[in-house]
């Protein structure tokens, strides 16, 4: 009896810590919780590159890159029960019986489209198969459109460990750094509204209810429940970054909700938001994280900050100059080439903005597409005839 007590409270203790170690993370969804617990027993340090090897001969000729053709809507293969819409919950924080964001891994469509692209659907799917988070997709529609294929599929497929939510633009910050941001409507005087909105809602979820945050053109590969308070270095230029200077992207990062770098971040842009400028919310982000720290190094953060800066290669291991050419290669690439590419990564980030335009040849030889979709994301890349 006395043993059976003590089992008992190694494993109460066990699970306790876990569950701190994870900021309260929801983890139960997918046997979630047991996964990770096992994990962190066994293997407590983050593990990082490929999960699988595949065995291919790279001896294929030189290939010209194709560009994608017109988005086409696959036939529906799921029958009546996707010829329906489905409408979103919405998060509003507001209400009598206020619906809110759960912890996990959060993705934005701001388009208004009431579907996802088969390689959006590919980062959520993804994700949810191998972040060790509930994935939270937050879109501007207020309904998903089952008639597409890849939507549908991916509702159907995964939607255990994904939560559908929508946002009310308009009424999400009230009572936030961004509130008078809001009303003023800023948003409607940017020349890239679409991109705009994503990177100011990012910002506000995180703030309001903590999570990472990541790109829906991203394809993540390991766990990412190991990321906490931290931002991801970038570098500006075609040569390596340094790892010195306090330089980040937007489009991955990790905080605690209400955390003070969000706050500030939020407080920065109400007040030196440029609606012409493309990039300039990531910029304003960097220089906000430079003025928590009070340092322009990495190096000299001091613990204080509650901030970390993560390296590029954890999530974006091959830089934005050399994206197309290192993940469209028009020379036969082996899988060794591949693995060593994605060693230290947790995520990879495909760059829509520069990509989306090249079609995906089925054929790891010539698209690491082709190589991590049908292990990572088979339901999307198979819901369509052109991913």
């Amino acid at each position: 009896m006395q043993n059976i007590f003590i089992c008992f409270l190694f494993i109460s203790i066990i699970a306790t810590l876990v569950f701190i170690y994870f900021d309260g993370v929801v983890l139960f969804k997918q046997e979630g919780f047991v996964k990770n617990l096992i994990k962190l027993i066994i293997n407590p340090d983050p593990e990082f590159g490929l999960d699988f090897s595949v065995s291919y001969s790279a001896s294929g000729e030189k290939k010209a890159r194709q560009q994608h053709g017109e988005q086409v809507q696959t036939e529906q293969s799921a029958g009546p029960a996707c010829d329906t819409v489905v409408m979103l919950t919405r998060i509003d924080p507001q209400a009598a019986h206020p619906t809110l964001l759960p912890p996990g891994l959060l993705m934005l469509e701001t388009s208004d489209r009431a579907t996802l692209t088969p390689r959006q659907a590919c980062a959520v799917e993804s994700g949810a198969r191998q972040s060790g988070m509930v994935v939270n997709l937050v879109m501007t529609s207020s309904y998903l459109d089952l008639s597409d294929n890849t939507t549908c599929h991916l509702y159907t497929s995964t939607s255990n460990n994904i939560n559908f939510f929508s946002i009310n633009v308009t009424t999400i910050a009230k009572d936030t750094p961004l509130e008078q941001f809001f009303r003023d409507g800023q948003l409607n005087k940017s020349a890239y509204k679409i991109v705009h909105t994503s990177d100011v809602l990012r910002l506000l979820l995180v703030y309001m209810y903590g999570g990472f945050y990541l790109d829906l053109d991203y394809v993540v590969i390991r766990d990412l429940s190991h990321y906490h308070n931290m931002l991801v270095e970038v570098g500006f230029s075609r040569a390596n970054p340094t790892y010195k200077d306090i330089r980040i992207g937007n489009n991955a990062f990790a905080f605690n909700k209400g955390h003070p770098f969000t706050k500030l971040a939020l407080t920065d842009i109400s007040k030196g938001y440029e609606p012409k400028c493309w990039a300039c919310i990531g910029r304003l982000m960097a220089a906000s994280a430079r003025k928590l720290a009070n340092t322009s190094l990495i190096e000299n953060i001091p613990t204080s900050a509650q901030l970390s800066i993560t390296p590029m290669q954890r999530m974006l291991p091959v830089h934005y100059s050399r994206i197309v050419n290192t993940m469209w290669p028009e020379v036969p690439v082996p899988f060794k080439t591949w693995e060593k590419l994605f060693r230290n990564s947790s995520a990879i980030h495909f760059n829509s903005k520069m990509t989306s335009n090249l079609a995906v040849p089925d054929d790891p030889q010539y698209s690491s597409y082709a190589l991590l979709g049908p292990r990572l994301c088979p339901v999307a890349y198979y819901s369509s005839r052109n991913f």
